[in-house]
């Protein structure tokens, strides 16, 4: 169930991304992955963030995220979010880059 609402957070957050959506998010799940970035090279460096390190640049430049939507998606998932935080933390870190 937690691990159903989490996915359920994730694609409705993806959709509203805007444009270099993949990039957008894997930088999202590295910046929250990566306990001290001292910059944006060192983001490219987490195993999460699968792209080479100037696609940082360029999902930055590029994306047009809908922050509204994005600030009112929080709220609704709030409790479910941080009750699973820790088995998506496990879920990447048992994840296989490699496949």
């Amino acid at each position: 169930m937690k691990s159903a609402r989490l996915e359920e957070f994730r694609q409705v957050a993806y959709k509203y991304l805007g444009r270099a959506k993949d990039a957008t998010f894997e930088l999202t799940d590295a910046i929250l992955l990566t306990r001290n970035v001292y910059s944006l090279a060192d983001l490219s460096l987490s195993p999460v963030f699968r792209r080479k390190w100037p696609s940082i640049y360029e999902a930055l430049q590029d994306s047009r995220p809908q922050r509204q939507k994005l600030m009112q998606l929080y709220p609704t998932f709030r409790t479910s979010i941080s009750s699973i935080n820790k088995l998506h933390l496990n879920k990447i870190r048992n994840y296989n880059f490699d496949s």
